[in-house]
This record gives structure tokens, sequence and C-alpha cells, in this order.
């Protein structure tokens, strides 16, 4: 179904060579979606370690040094994380020995209290003295969550370590139950652009700048500036030794949509809105969570559920994922991957890296104050999905990795008419592999079948599956993953993969992909990502008969601890006759670490789009120009 792939690869020689020459001096540091599993290097986690290392709670991973904040994997960061989770509680557990023991002592009427009272308060107060890591405890908590998948692949007993880390503040001096602890963050975004050879520019997310809201191009970034904030302030706590409560409110000019038009910034939290220009709209306050968890057991099996405002994804992203739609803009809220519904998700470990989870909620109607839809699901404006319930259970393979089964029941939003084509009902399936690496090697491959169904009967029961497989290998200093992918014209799953230039999770494509990452040098490192390969029929997504090639290319320099310098190129070519598109986009960034909590990032990026008029993706025509884009993002 490939073709002859000899004559394809022969086609591709000159941008293959281009790309290879560039590749080594030139990376993408706009972060994109990759297939190789890394986190982008302005993730809040990579301060995190940093500081870890820098309390010497932290010395080394996973190969026994410390590189310093170069591009780390998720198995990296968990390998990392469980490390320096087990230095700080062998810490901890070694000063609660000695004061139980003193007081035992004490207590006991044995020995010389002269001397056992003073001791006492000098264990005591090296104990409290560790109040100092409150908040490197309270980021290995957040970890944990979000790196819960991958230390489960390590065999940690995640809730363990959660229960531990908890404990630990409460004997530091940290957050006590009952207790409200405050956090969030602060970012504001500035968007600039402006086209050249009479064209306007476009991003890799396929917005346009340098074009003001009537559609006409600005002869100067200048004048075309946008600039956005948000604010999101989390408040913690838990009733007694009860349940836990957790709700995160933020209030911003990131978010804004009438009918299928972003009028604010990024519009909302799963479109992309391609061929629209930036806007600054008005400052709205949205809940983007609001969660009680309950821990408990049944029959002696470890329970626990959320219930409220929550978020949810399969541990196959093509069954049920949001995509990272803001490549300009990184923040956990926007790129965790997770769906938002307001209902509950119910959890039950069984064993060794084996779970069953259950979930169910309202999709839509997930409303800012101002009426913006937060999370529309198959929609610009408004979900296509009303509801959603799933199941998915998770079988441990010893410490090998997981099998994971998933199925997913969507209900059609009635609100909108008929928005899933004459079903009532959306109908996912699927499975999913992930073995960890061993001797270096790892596997991951996945199956899915989406369904559209009125009644008892099938309205798309072609052309509906999708198939990925890929092997990898790793050592000390370079990774490599190699695999294939199939999605077919009528896979509608709610999820999330590759991106190929401005097209999101493309559907009609078979492909072969390819990922590597490389250590340079201490502070230097590379990763380059490609695929290839042609649409499948004549329905839906990229045109039929189209030859596609994705080639890109990162390179990192660690200046120090607070600085790094980044540069990036990528190019896409979709060959389809008269309708051909190709798009290359260069890339320099620049990232300041101004403390453990604050950081600057600043990118500058040239775009050579030529869009046909069969890409899918509108809107078709010739785009040049420059970008500009710079984040201050803050925690507290």
């Amino acid at each position: 179904m490939l073709g002859d792939l000899s004559t394809y690869m022969k086609t591709r020689t000159i941008t293959v060579a281009l790309f290879a020459a560039l590749g080594m001096a030139l990376a993408m540091p706009v972060m994109a979606q990759d297939n190789f599993p890394d986190v982008p290097e302005n993730h809040w986690a990579y301060e995190a370690v940093e500081n870890l290392k820098r309390e010497g709670i932290l010395v080394g991973y996973p190969d026994g040094t410390y590189k310093g904040p170069n591009s780390m994997t998720r198995y990296e960061f968990a390998v990392a994380l469980n490390a320096a989770y087990q230095r700080l509680k062998t810490m901890h557990d070694g000063l609660a020995s000695q004061i139980a023991e003193i007081r035992g002592s004490m207590g006991s009427g044995t020995g010389n209290n002269s001397g056992l009272a003073d001791r006492l308060k000098a264990v005591e107060d090296q104990l409290r003295g560790m109040g100092r890591l409150n908040d490197d405890v309270a980021a290995m908590k957040r970890m944990a969550d979000e790196f819960q998948k991958d230390l489960a692949s390590l065999g940690v007993d995640v809730e363990a370590m959660k229960k531990d880390l908890a404990e630990m503040q409460k004997n530091m001096g940290g957050t006590k139950a009952g207790g409200i602890t405050i956090s969030g963050d602060a970012n504001i975004m500035i968007h600039a652009g402006e086209g050249t050879d009479n064209t306007v520019a476009m991003g890799i997310d396929g917005r346009l700048l340098g074009i003001n809201n009537a559609g006409s191009q600005r002869v100067s970034m200048l004048s075309d500036v946008n600039v956005y904030h948000e604010i999101a302030t989390t408040l913690s706590g838990a009733v007694g030794d009860g349940p836990k409560w957790d709700a995160t409110i933020v209030y911003g000019n990131l978010i804004g949509v009438s009918g299928t038009t972003a009028t604010s910034g990024y519009g909302n939290q799963s479109n992309r809105f391609g061929g629209q220009p930036f806007r600054e709209g008005a400052g709205d306050i949205y809940i983007q969570r609001f969660a009680v968890e309950i821990d408990n057991g049944i029959a002696g099996t470890p329970f626990k559920a959320h219930v409220g405002r929550l978020g949810a994804q399969t541990s196959n992203p093509y069954l049920f994922k949001r995509s990272d739609t803001t490549p300009y803009f990184s923040n956990p809220r926007w790129d965790s991957g997770d769906w938002m519904f307001d209902g509950a998700i119910l959890a039950f470990n069984f064993g060794e890296n084996s779970s069953l989870t259950l979930m169910g909620g309202r999709n839509a109607h997930r409303r800012s104050v101002n009426g913006t839809e937060l999370q529309p699901i198959a929609n610009n404006g408004e979900s296509a999905i009303n509801s959603t319930i799933g199941a998915e259970a998770k079988f441990g393979i010893g410490n090998a990795g997981t099998v994971s089964l998933a199925y997913l029941l969507h209900s059609e939003n009635d609100d909108l008419g008929n928005p899933l084509v004459g079903a009532d009902r959306l109908e996912v399936f699927g499975g999913g592999i992930n073995l960890k690496p061993i001797n270096g090697i790892a596997v991951e491959g996945g199956y899915g079948k989406a369904t559209l169904k009125q009644g008892n009967d099938a309205v798309n029961d072609d052309n509906n599956e999708t198939y990925y497989v890929g092997l990898g290998y790793n050592k000390e200093n370079w990774g490599l993953m190699l695999g294939y992918r199939k999605v077919e014209s009528n896979y509608l799953g709610q999820g999330s993969w590759n991106r190929i230039g401005t097209k999101w999770s493309p559907t009609n494509i078979e492909t072969f992909y390819g990922n590597a990452n490389v250590a340079l040098g201490e502070n230097l490192s590379l990763k380059l990502a490609g695929e290839f390969g042609e649409t499948i029929d004549a329905q839906g997504g990229i045109a039929a008969e189209s030859d596609i090639l994705s080639l890109s290319g990162k390179l990192v320099y660690n200046m120090n601890e607070f600085f790094k310098v980044m540069g990036g190129y990528e190019t896409v070519q979709v060959d389809n006759g008269a309708n051909d598109v190709e798009q290359r986009w260069f890339t320099l960034g620049f990232g300041y670490n101004m403390s453990k909590n604050s950081m600057l990032g600043i990118t500058y990026q040239y775009g050579d789009v030529e869009n046909g008029a069969a890409w899918g993706v509108a809107p078709a025509g010739n785009f040049k120009g420059h970008i500009l884009t710079t984040q201050l993002s803050i925690k507290f």
C-alpha cells in the first residue's frame, strides 16, 4: 500500500541531505508534540529537578551522573524522581526514628533524662529544619501525579510515595491536615509578527501573524503585537483526616470564542483555529478543576475515587487524549493531555502495575464566566460530544511494562442538532502495550476503532481503525525509536498522535516514523524526528494520492543552570500534483531561569509556507514572515 518505497526515497534524497546538514546545527525549540517519549525543556519539572539537585537531594540519574538541565525522557524523569524520593525518605525516616527512640527512653523511666530532652530538641529542630524543602516536596508530589504511569512502569508504588511525601510535609512543618495550601502560576505571553513578499506569516499552529482583526496585512511587527495574561490560583486541603480537595480558578484573556472564531488568545484549550489571526479580548474567569479525593478500600482492594471537575486520558493516546494545540505556550493546564469533564473517576488497583479505572461525566457546557466552552470535543466553538463514560484496564507485565484495554462511549450534544453525522453516539475501543527499556530495548504499540452508531446500527463501520507499533533502543548518550502507523480516514477517536506541519493528528495516512536524541556533550543535545508515507484513499484527512514527508530537528545548548539557547528547523512536503504543500520554519530561542520559580523564554521564527488546496487545512495560499513569541512564567 505504501507503493514503491525505493522510488519514493530517491525523490527525497536532496531534502533529506539538506535536513541532515541543518539538523546538526539547528533545532526546533517550539514545543510541538514528538513521538519519542520526552519532556519539553521548558517543562516546570526540569526546574524542580534542578532545585532537588541544588539542595543535595538528587545526586545522580539514571547512570549515576547528573549532567545539568539536558533533555530528559519521561523514563529518566521517573528514575530521577524515585531516586530523590528514596533519599529524602531516608533522611526523614532517620530523624523520625531517632525522635521515637529518644521519646521511648524518656517515657520508660530508664536512663538519664537530663541529656535526652536536649537531644530530642536538637533532633526535632533538624526535622523541622527540613521545612526549607517544603516547596521541593510539593514539587515531588506534583511530579508523582504527572509521571504516575512512568513511575508505575518502574515498579514504584505511587500512592505510597504520595502518602509518604504528604507525611513528610506535615512532620517538617509543611502543610497540615485541615489547613489550606495556596499555590499557582502567572503567565504573560506576547505574539508578534509581520509578513514578507506581500503575504502574512503562519506559525506551526496554523495561526496567522502580521495581520489585524479585519484581515488586513500589517507592515511592521510592532503594529501586530498581542499581549496575553493568565493567572491561576490553586487551593487545596483536607477535611481532617478524611477526603482531600483541590480547586484551580483561572483569570486571563487567553480564552474567548464567538461561533467558530477565536476572539481572544488561543480561543479554548482544545482547538487551534487555523487561519485566524491572534486577537486580544476581554478578561475572563473559569474553573479548571474542582475535585474531592476519597481514598478507601472495598473488600481489602485498594480503591480511590475523584469526584468533581476532573481530567482524564487513556494509556493509548490514540483513543482519548487532548492535543497540545498551543506549541508556543508551555503550561500544565493547557498541555496535560487530559479531557475535562464534570463527573467521577473510580480507580481500583490490583497488584503491581495492574488497575481498573472507571470514569464518566459531562463534557459539553464546561464554560467560563463569559460563556466560552473550555474544551469542546471535535468542534471549534461548541462540543459535539455531550458526555463520556469509559473504562480502562491495565495489566502489569512484571517490571517490563503494561498492557491496557479501554472502552469509551461518547454521546452526541443534542444542542448542536446532529453533530455526529447521522449518529447518536460514538463508540471507541482499543488497547496498547508499553514496554520500558530492557537491555536498552523498548516497545510501544496500540490499536483503536471508533464507530458511529444510531440505535443498533453502525453508521461508519468502514475505514475507522488505527494501528501503531514502535521499537526503540536506548543507550547512555543516545536513543532511537522507529515505528509504523496507520490512521484510516473515518477514524474519529478523540486522541492525540503526530503532527505533520500544521495538520494535528491527521487521518487517512499510512507512514513510517522515527525519532532520535543524542547527547553531543555535557551541555549539548540534539533531537531529530521524521515521518514519511502516503495517504490511504480519497476520503477525509489529507487528499488522496499524496506523498508525505515531515522532518524536524532541535539543538539545545545549556550555557549554565540559568541560560540556554536553542535552534531548530522543520520542513513538511505533501506532493499531490497541482495541490502540493511545502512548509518550512527556521527557529531560534533563548531561555532564562531567573529563579527556581520564574522563567523567561523568547523565540524567533521565520516561516515559509505554501498550502495547496488539497491540504485539508485552511487556508490555502502562500505565507511568509517573521514571528516573535515571549513567555514569562512565575510559580507561587
